[in-house]
């Protein structure tokens, strides 16, 4: 079960980003999470997390985020990663 994010404060929790394939390499992404922090710090959350697969660690870690290890999410079947970026 997902929980709802708190309208400020705590951390603003990303379930999923995705660039489809065709637009991949243009700095989508990168926008996104440069929105999405200007945003949670506007909401005086106290930092970002999301989860991600193994292969996505090094991009997060060059955007701020720190990797916490794997997560007890086992959505899909897939192994996760706890990424945090905290302000």
């Amino acid at each position: 079960r997902t929980e709802a994010n708190p309208k400020t404060g705590g951390f603003q929790k990303i379930i999923s980003l995705t660039v489809d394939p065709d637009y991949q390499g243009l700095g989508i992404a990168t926008n996104l999470l440069l929105l999405l922090e200007k945003e949670a710090k506007s909401k005086k959350r106290l930092g970002i997390s999301l989860t991600c697969h193994d292969y996505l660690v090094p991009y997060y870690e060059k955007h701020g985020f720190t990797d916490e290890g794997l997560s007890e999410s086992k959505f899909g079947g897939e192994t996760w990663y706890n990424m945090v970026m905290e302000f």
